[in-house]
């Protein structure tokens, strides 16, 4: 087959042989500019004209493509300050409301002294009660899966026995929990009045 440009060249060989060829391409394969072909392979698309490597850009080609790269280098960075000013406001109104939270539960403290230093132990006697209640429910629900799945009644039987009573111990038990950390947070700190 004659390569489109009209050069002859014949088959590209197989490798083996002689040892000349490597992969089934000629020793001087390296020299043509076109890739090589496997023997079998047909080419169907459309062949580009590409200009040769040897071209350069004009002057005025490249600065305008480095103008280009500088204007979305530009545009990126300015991107990137946004996002990180939008993600430094983010961080500082949580900021603002972990101490706002703080100072309420410290407030809440300093206002009913008579539980300071007791909050701990109370704390983790709740904690026990909701992990003995959700273990409770746990085995409830193994126990009982079949009927769990496919009946409404153990299903409004589950929720009536564990549902707002695991709910409640979880939200009493975070309650206490915030209470217990901001007095145990009083508590490295020396007395001011």
């Amino acid at each position: 087959m004659n390569p489109p440009d009209g050069n002859a060249q014949g088959p590209i060989p197989e490798p083996g042989g002689d040892g000349s060829e490597t992969l089934g391409k000629p020793a001087n394969a390296d020299m043509d500019p076109r890739p090589a072909l496997h023997p079998n392979a047909t080419v169907t698309a459309p062949l580009m004209m590409v200009s040769p490597m040897n071209e350069s850009p004009t002057g005025h080609e490249l600065a305008g493509a480095l103008q280009d790269i500088g204007r979305a280098l530009s545009e990126m960075l300015t991107l990137q300050k946004e996002q990180l000013e939008i993600s430094r406001r983010a961080e500082q109104r949580v900021f603002e409301q972990q101490q706002s939270q703080q100072a309420e539960w410290q407030k809440w403290l300093d206002e009913y002294r008579h539980l300071r230093g007791r909050c701990k132990g109370v704390e983790e006697t709740m904690r026990a009660a909701l992990v003995n209640m959700i273990t409770e429910m746990v085995d409830h629900i193994q126990d009982n899966a079949d009927a769990i799945r496919e009946s409404e009644f153990a299903q409004r039987e589950l929720t009536e026995k564990y549902g707002s009573t695991v709910y409640q111990l979880w939200n009493l038990s975070g309650i206490l929990k915030r209470l217990s950390a901001v007095d145990q947070n009083n508590g490295s700190k020396t007395p001011n009045r």
